[in-house]
C-alpha cells in the first residue's frame, strides 16, 4: 500500500472514492458497521459492499477454511443458507494490484499464497474462486459489479448442485 501511495495516485484515488462511498467508516478501522472484525481496511471495504448486496437467501461467511485440516483459507465466503460450506470464494488482494506487479517482499509472499489458493481451486469439483485486487476497490462501481457477479455465480451454483441431487 506504501509503495501505491506513492505511484500515480492510485492509493488516494481509493481513499476519495471510499469516503464518497462510505462516509460514515471510521478511517483505519478493521471492524465493519455491523461489528464484524477483519484484518484490513480492504477486507472491510469489500465486506460493507458484500453486506450492503447480499441477498436474502445466501449467507456470508469470514476466513473459512479451504478443506478441514488445511492451513489455507480464504477472506470470505457465499454459501447457501444453513451451509458451512461455501458456494463461491472471495480472496481480497489487498496489497497488490491486478498487474500483479510485486515490490516488497510481503507482496510476494501474498502472491505466493494466492497462487496455492488458485492450484487448490483449479482442481476438479472445488468451488469458484473470485480475487478481488487493490485497484479494483478503488472504483466502488466496479467492486459493486464484482460482488454481484460472484452473488450470481453463487445461485448459479446452487442450482447445479440441487439438479444433481436429483
Amino acid at each position: 500500500m506504501a509503495q501505491l501511495a506513492r505511484n500515480a495516485g492510485d492509493w488516494g484515488r481509493l481513499l476519495r472514492a471510499l469516503a464518497c462511498r462510505y462516509p460514515r467508516l471510521p478511517e483505519g478501522s478493521h471492524v465493519a458497521s455491523d461489528g464484524t472484525e477483519l484484518e484490513s481496511n480492504p477486507e472491510r471495504i469489500v465486506w460493507e459492499t458484500l453486506r450492503r448486496l447480499q441477498p436474502d437467501d445466501l449467507d456470508l461467511c469470514c476466513h473459512p477454511l479451504l478443506e478441514e485440516r488445511r492451513f489455507l483459507r480464504s477472506d470470505f465466503g457465499i454459501c447457501a443458507p444453513r451451509s458451512d460450506t461455501p458456494l463461491v470464494y472471495l480472496e481480497v488482494m489487498g496489497m497488490l494490484g491486478s498487474d500483479r506487479e510485486c515490490q516488497t517482499d510481503v507482496e510476494e509472499h501474498s502472491l505466493e499464497r494466492l497462487a496455492l489458493k488458485e492450484r487448490w481451486f483449479s482442481e476438479p469439483d472445488r468451488p469458484l474462486l473470485r480475487i478481488i485486487w487493490l485497484d479494483m476497490m478503488a472504483h466502488p462501481d466496479w467492486l459493486a459489479a464484482i460482488c454481484e457477479e460472484a452473488f450470481q455465480a453463487a445461485y448459479a451454483r446452487m442450482t447445479m448442485k440441487q439438479r444433481s441431487r436429483r
